[in-house]
């Protein structure tokens, strides 16, 4: 590679020419100075030539080079007869020639020479010097420095650092920084009394890096407005991965076998007051109205005392497979896919097809995807006027039930999986929870109802927590209140309810419509029964269950096919031919439930097998147990301590408190524990029975 400069057609030439030209480089009368070898991958081929010739040789002297390898840092085009750049005067170079077949032409003969080359060879021609005052910070470092200090000292996370300030901010405004860098630097620098604020905020980071007014600010300091954060309290829980990975391995298998799996999401969203701002005047309304008709809201917050509308909100996932436009649609695309990971055997998954979606994580490893959005139903109730009217697990099943048989979902659809948070309402360490999971299972015929849940303080993770943004963002700047033209207290919270409605319903959240329907007094019947039945089974007498023999049959029969752990319980369909309800409804989601069996009656429970710090996916560990691998016990190797388990029962059963396990042995096993009892005290009468003497002695 060459390069000269323009002080004369004779010049100095830095060489790494090729020993096979050397010969032609000497015969041509040249003098070589030194010569050092080359430092590349072929040192014995390549040498360093520092060498004196004329111009017109340039093109004689590498004929290897075309044309078009020549170019010129100024932009000026090479005289192709000549091999020297076009000038404006004859007989004097413009520009720097370079050709570059290489870059370690430019290894001189220390690092820091080739770098400072470097250097000088990427800045423009003609440098022109900056025109007019120079800025503050130039003149005046310490500013930058002073600003430093001071955000540091009245940062937010600076409160616990403070001990003995006379004087606290919780950060600073433009007007603040710049006064306390004028108090401090003014008697130092008398003319830093005329720095503007906008000069003080353009050494921060701009507001937007995306837009053409971020070029004005200088970011010496990176500092900005923040965003609101409220995860300070929040600590993350020891079962938090195990927990993702669980929920994860349900949805991956909902999406995979969606042909045959409804997915649900639940969840209550706040309690909206009555009287009082829906949405806190606080937060800032971002649509339009007319200057004459804006909203205006009271100046306080008093709202109806104990009287609220409970918002209970229903998600269907929406899974199902939509063909990309950039997917091509050859035939032979579908083996393509197949082949992608060793975990997708055709064998193994016969319905993975082309239109799967599969994504890959930071290791490389493939999951199925599975959608976050779907439609949204809502089934808003008045809480406060009845005591029993509140979110319960019976109100839930009873609002799926309605919601499911409504909309024919399970027409070609037998298995449910359900994602909540683990509240009162949800959480399975309630056994009427149980109970009332099981009766959906039952009424509805389904081969399978499978509920998970995140673990405790991490409910934000579940799906519909996204969707209640845009429910909160309609009712902006809207007061429901009471109307008192009705006399009794039902019928307001009736009206109320209509009002409510009519802002949710029939609008859109990711192109679904959003269904918005109330629950109205008149069906307060649907709010009966369940503190009766919590009651009933918290209650370990065995009078208060042989008086409900109905209660403890149906809990009975539930539990032969329930499992439980900590986060996941699961109904599924058995194989025994004497089991009346299974041989009477056969199954119809061969699929998943051959999945189901295969893994023991539950999902392939989450392992780490490859590392110690993530778990295997579900693709590795469905293939691992079709494979012929047997399926981890749940909540055997949970991370916050293994659970006692259910010796009696047949399918895992895992007890969360001491409590727990008297009152389902009481319930579930209290028969056969009874009669155990019996024969045993049978047994000890037979033993201690002595033979009496007979009379004639």
């Amino acid at each position: 590679m060459l390069f000269y400069s323009n002080i004369s057609h004779d010049a100095h030439f830095r060489f790494v020419w090729n020993l096979g030209s050397i010969s032609k480089f000497l015969s041509a009368g040249h003098r070589v100075t030194n010569c050092t070898p080359f430092e590349g991958t072929a040192p014995q081929e390549n040498l360093h030539l520092w060498g004196t010739h004329s111009v017109p040789h340039f093109s004689s002297l590498m004929p290897h080079l075309r044309p078009e390898q020549l170019v010129t840092l100024a932009g000026q085009p090479l005289c192709r007869k000549a091999g020297r750049p076009l000038c404006r005067k004859a007989g004097r170079p413009l520009c720097r020639v370079v050709a570059m077949p290489s870059y370690k032409w430019l290894m001189f003969e220390t690092k820091e020479k080739s770098q400072e080359k470097m250097r000088q060879m990427s800045l423009p021609r003609f440098q022109h010097k900056k025109v007019g005052r120079k800025s503050y910070h130039e003149l005046y470092p310490e500013i930058i420095v002073e600003l430093k200090d001071l955000l540091n000292t009245h940062s937010g996370s600076a409160q616990d650092r403070r001990r003995d300030d006379a004087v606290r901010f919780n950060g600073l405004s433009i007007v603040d920084c710049n006064k306390c860098i004028k108090k401090r630097l003014m008697r130092k620098y008398s003319k830093i009394n005329k720095m503007s604020n906008s000069t003080v905020r353009r050494y921060f980071l701009p507001p937007k890096s995306n837009t053409q007014s971020s070029k004005f600010y200088k970011g010496r300091i990176s500092a900005k407005i923040p965003q609101k954060r409220n995860s300070q309290s929040i600590k993350e829980h020891n079962d938090f991965h195990f927990t993702c990975a669980q929920v994860n391995y349900v949805e991956e298998m909902s999406s995979l076998y969606n042909d045959e799996i409804l997915a649900l999401s639940c969840d209550n969203k706040a309690k909206i007051p009555l009287g009082a701002p829906a949405v806190s005047r606080y937060v800032r309304c971002r649509k339009f109205h007319l200057v004459e008709k804006q909203p205006n809201l009271p100046d306080h917050d008093f709202p109806k005392h104990g009287i609220r509308i409970n918002p209970s909100a229903y998600v269907i996932l929406s899974n199902g497979r939509k063909r990309s436009l950039s997917v091509d649609s050859h035939s032979s695309y579908e083996l393509i896919i197949k082949k992608r990971s060793r975990s997708c055997d055709a064998r193994l998954f016969p319905d993975m097809k082309g239109d799967t979606i599969l994504t890959s994580d930071k290791r490389n490893l493939e999951h199925v995807k599975w959608s976050r959005t779907g439609k949204l139903f809502i089934r808003p109730f008045g809480s406060g006027i009845d005591q029993s009217a509140k979110a319960t697990s019976e109100v839930h099943i009873n609002n799926l039930h309605r919601i499911i048989t409504e909309n024919n979902m399970l027409l070609k659809k037998n298995v449910i999986t359900i994602i909540s948070d683990n509240g009162p309402d949800w959480s399975t360490d309630c056994t009427a929870n149980i109970y009332n999971l099981g009766r959906l299972w039952e009424e509805l015929k389904l081969d399978a109802l499978i509920w998970v849940s995140y673990a405790p303080g991490h409910s934000r993770f579940n799906p519909i927590e996204r969707m209640f943004s845009r429910l909160t963002d309609l009712l902006q700047g809207v007061i429901v209140d009471l109307d008192p033209s009705f006399k009794e207290k039902s019928q307001q919270m009736d009206m109320a309810l209509l009002d409510l409605s009519k802002y949710w319903n029939d609008k859109s959240y990711c192109n679904y419509k959003i269904d918005c329907r109330p629950m109205f007094s008149v069906n307060g019947n649907i709010f009966d029964g369940h503190e009766k039945l919590k009651n009933l089974l918290m209650n370990k007498s065995q009078t208060q269950i042989q008086q409900n023999p109905n209660v403890q049959f149906n809990l009975q029969f539930y539990l032969r096919h329930c499992i439980r752990s900590t986060y996941y319980t699961s109904f599924t369909k058995c194989d025994d031919k004497y089991c009346v309800h299974c041989s009477r409804f056969p199954v119809r989601a061969s699929k998943t439930l051959s999945l189901l069996r295969a893994g023991g009656g539950y999902i392939p429970w989450p392992t780490m097998t490859y590392s110690n710090k993530c778990y295997d996916t579900f693709l590795q560990r469905a293939h691992s147990i079709l494979c012929g691998e047997q399926n981890r016990f749940p909540d055997e190797h949970l991370p916050s301590g293994s659970k006692l388990k259910c010796q009696k029962c047949k399918l895992p059963y895992v007890f969360l408190s001491k409590a727990d396990e008297e009152r389902h042995n009481q319930w579930i096993h209290g028969s056969e524990s009874k009669r155990k009892r019996l024969s045993v005290q049978v047994n000890k009468t037979r033993k201690s029975k002595k033979r009496s003497p007979s009379p004639e002695y």
